[in-house]
């Protein structure tokens, strides 16, 4: 790792989240993604990312959508139900 380039990354991060926000109030990202009270989704991370899966799927289930989160390193998928 290059301290000057990770300072350089840091110091982005401001303008990234001010274009992410912008970006977001523009359109939502998750509009054609169709999913629904009948969608059945595992949102699969590692780390920090699993972390944030396992909070997504807390609100996907609290409206109606079957959602797990399930750490991608060392669980297996869920079988498949008919």
């Amino acid at each position: 790792m290059k301290p000057e380039m990770f300072l350089a990354d840091i110091e982005r991060k401001p303008e990234a989240l001010e274009a992410l926000a912008v970006s977001l109030g523009r359109e939502n990202p998750w509009s054609a993604a169709n999913i629904d009270r009948g969608s059945h989704l595992v949102l699969l991370g590692m780390g920090s990312s699993h972390y944030a899966n396992g909070v997504a799927a807390a609100r996907l289930r609290a409206a109606g959508v079957n959602a797990v989160a399930e750490i991608a390193s060392s669980d297996l998928l869920p079988e498949v139900q008919p």
